[in-house]
């Protein structure tokens, strides 16, 4: 696990990279723990939470799942803020979740659907290790500086909180 500065500076730069690419950014610490004999990426989660830049990410789990044959944990994070006892928030995480599953099927993917309350970046983290999955896909509204500091940012968060890959996928808007 990567700790105090150098943390920092993965975060840093990671998300400078996130911010400017072009393509998704795949961040990588470490090579995966594979079995001999065992294929790798079988089970993949993918994070909602409504926003356009994480209905992205599902949309990509989803193609990625169809071309490379493996199934999708989908995870939506009531955080704590928002839950408070407020069952308005659960009903909107599981009708997140009923959405993209019924884009899965329709897609042809296994998915299987979790709603979690915590805080989201440590909650995705924990997550995508007790379903014993081999990465993570995340959407990214690409903030950068300030306001990435100000406002965090959950993909960063979880690149360098993870040994896990992730991948971290950007909504692009045509010019």
């Amino acid at each position: 696990m990567v700790t105090g500065w150098k943390r920092l500076r993965l975060g840093h730069i990671a998300n400078a990279v996130a911010v400017k690419a072009q393509q998704p950014v795949l961040v990588v610490k470490q090579p995966p723990a594979v079995a001999p004999g065992m294929p790798l990426g079988r089970r993949i989660l993918v994070a909602t939470g409504g926003s356009p830049w994480s209905d992205i990410a599902v949309e990509h789990a989803f193609s990625l799942a169809q071309t490379q044959h493996f199934t999708v944990c989908l995870l939506h994070v009531v955080s704590r803020r928002r839950w408070r006892g407020n069952d308005a928030a659960e009903e909107e995480g599981q009708a997140m979740l009923a959405r993209a599953e019924a884009s899965a099927r329709a897609a042809g993917v296994r998915v299987t659907s979790i709603l979690r309350h915590g805080e989201v970046a440590t909650t995705i983290v924990a997550t995508a290790l007790e379903e014993r999955c081999d990465g993570i896909i995340l959407g990214s509204r690409g903030a950068s500086g300030w306001k990435r500091l100000m406002l965090g940012n959950i993909s960063n968060a979880v690149a360098v909180t993870t040994a896990l890959p992730v991948l971290v996928v950007k909504r692009f808007v045509e010019v």
